[in-house]
């Protein structure tokens, strides 16, 4: 009874741990840039990939600068190229990297780009630098990052 418990657990388990699918050889043929950052958020982009029947980008995430530990954070559907992580957290670095995905397999990852979470001073600083500077465009584009 006890093993049976265990591999269905162990079966379970697997089923749940990861939605990722199997790599495919090929090389990502796209490009991952990160487009702000915010103490609560970071932004990424990529091209969109030259492959066909792309029907998912999925999004992983390490701690630190490097890609020893990427794991699974997220998915967008395959026209999207664009996906902020909301779970950052501030003054942490992170590294990230993206996958093309089709009916079976993804691609290997995108570049890998490293990114440091702006923290609430940094913020601050800066609208105090706009503010005294008196940048009006500088302070509205920064409020809605």
């Amino acid at each position: 009874m006890f093993k049976l418990i265990s591999i269905a657990f162990f079966c379970l388990a697997m089923l749940f741990a990861s939605p990722a699918k199997a790599q495919d050889s090929a090389q990502a043929q796209f490009t991952l840039t990160v487009n702000s950052t915010t103490a609560l958020s970071v932004a990424l982009s990529w091209t969109a990939s030259t492959s066909t029947g792309i029907t998912a980008y999925q999004v992983y995430r390490a701690p630190g600068s490097g890609t020893v530990n990427l794991a699974y954070i997220g998915e967008v559907n395959g026209t999207t190229t664009t996906y902020t992580d909301t779970t950052a957290e501030e003054g942490d670095t992170y590294t990230y990297a993206v996958t093309a995905c089709g009916a079976a397999t993804c691609s290997v990852y995108s570049n890998e780009v490293a990114i440091t979470v702006t923290t609430s001073e940094e913020m601050n600083q800066f609208f105090r630098w706009a503010a005294f500077n008196d940048h009006p465009r500088a302070l509205v584009l920064a409020l809605l990052q």
